[in-house]
């Protein structure tokens, strides 16, 4: 397989598709971007979570007057002593009307699967996974994507899938795992490459220390035939494949972290190097602030906070942008052959 995945590049511009997502990775040429939550509800696992931006948002929604929204998420949530929903509580609820809503849309989407939760929680059963990806493969007009914290359990409804009714190859989905630092992507990115999908990513979102990418280039991995509680094993199909695609951002909201420049950098030259495409979302709240340039940065800004041998200055996520060395970089895969 040639080293170099086919991919689009695409400067957005305001206007340029009709309305644009603000989760901007959704907004790739051809295709309306979505979220679909036919399950919500979650817990944390690592990291990139404490932060969630998906708590934050069914917060929100739990006060909606609209109570066919706020009881879902009600459900999913601690109450705190004044009886105002706080933070997940680890249930997820199962939204059976949701089902129906991908064969509503006509003109193909880009749809991102569970936005307000993660469709491999442990709580979530099987039989409840394989409705929803009985509607994907029944609407290949569209394409899911679907990203995960829990490859592992990914791996395992996979696994149990090749004994299901549902039809197991899936030209329209996507799959992917968030690695926020070295330590989950060592952990993530194998087994994701292990479970047979049209396309794989890595969400390296938010970005909180350096990542090397060393699966990025193409590989020869055993696709999983059956999973336990404690090991992987293989059957003899190989994949010989790496990463199709590479996502990386910055946190937002108001505990966000900051990145360092340099660890953006090292991801973008991999992926060019390996012809993968990288797509560049947010530098989040944080920029990196050259303490002399005071007409850039007010000395009241700059006293932010001081990490990685960088100082930083919190400027809000629309102030610091999603430039690059000057640059936008906006990559997706080639969607469909």
């Amino acid at each position: 397989m040639s080293a170099t995945k086919e991919h689009y590049h695409d400067q957005i511009e305001a206007g340029q598709r009709g309305k644009l997502h603000k989760i901007s990775w959704l907004n790739m040429p051809g295709y309306k971007p979505e979220t679909w939550n036919p399950i919500v509800g979650c817990s944390k696992v690592s990291p990139g979570c404490d932060n969630c931006y998906a708590e934050r948002m069914a917060v929100r929604l739990a006060s909606m007057p609209n109570q066919s929204v706020s009881l879902d998420y009600k459900c999913v949530l601690f109450p705190d002593q004044n009886n105002k929903q706080t933070s997940w509580n680890g249930h997820t609820i199962f939204r059976q009307e949701q089902l129906l809503i991908p064969f509503k849309w006509k003109t193909p989407r880009m749809i991102f699967v569970c936005s307000m939760g993660d469709l491999f929680h442990e709580s979530v059963s099987h039989e409840f996974k394989k409705l929803v990806f009985q509607v994907i493969h029944d609407k290949p007009t569209h394409i899911f994507v679907v990203l995960t914290k829990r490859p592992e359990s990914m791996a395992k409804f996979f696994s149990w899938l090749k004994n299901s009714n549902v039809a197991a190859n899936f030209p329209n989905l996507w799959l992917g795992v968030t690695a926020e630092n070295q330590e989950e992507a060592n952990k993530r990115i194998p087994i994701l490459l292990q479970i047979p999908a049209a396309k794989r990513f890595v969400s390296i979102e938010p970005m909180l220390g350096p990542v090397d990418l060393a699966w990025i280039a193409d590989s020869s991995i055993h696709a999983i035939d059956s999973l336990d509680n404690n090991s992987i094993t293989h059957d003899n199909n190989v994949i010989e494949k790496g990463l199709d695609w590479v996502i990386c951002g910055g946190e937002s909201g108001p505990k966000a972290r900051p990145m360092h420049p340099d660890w953006v950098r090292t991801i973008r030259d991999q992926c060019q190097k390996a012809g993968v495409p990288f797509f560049f979302k947010q530098w989040g709240e944080w920029v990196s602030a050259n303490i002399g340039d005071v007409k850039k940065y007010p000395l009241s800004i700059l006293k932010g906070i001081t990490d990685h041998r960088m100082v930083y200055a919190k400027v809000g996520r629309k102030a610091a942008g999603d430039l690059l060395d000057g640059k936008e970089w906006h990559e997706w895969p080639k969607s469909l052959p």
